[in-house]
């Protein structure tokens, strides 16, 4: 994980994956991740747990982040 100097405040959000039928949409799991982390253009690999699972009490998401400063967003 990138050290973080102070200057950037963390960023907690909450991603809710969920299962998208055609007629219905079922919450799988919940994992919180802190966006703060990410920056210079370096990927980070991250397996986040998955909190109230109903299908596995392992579940976990396995995601590629990589932060870039604003001004080099698309």
């Amino acid at each position: 994980m990138l050290e973080n100097d102070g200057s950037v405040k963390p960023k907690k959000y909450k991603l809710i994956i969920v299962k998208k039928d055609t007629e219905d949409q079922d919450i799988i799991g919940e994992a919180e991740i802190n966006i703060a982390e990410y920056g210079n253009n370096i990927y980070q690999n991250l397996v986040l747990p998955l909190s109230n699972c109903q299908i596995d009490e392992k579940a976990y998401l396995e995601v590629a982040l990589r932060g870039r400063p604003k001004d080099h967003a698309p």
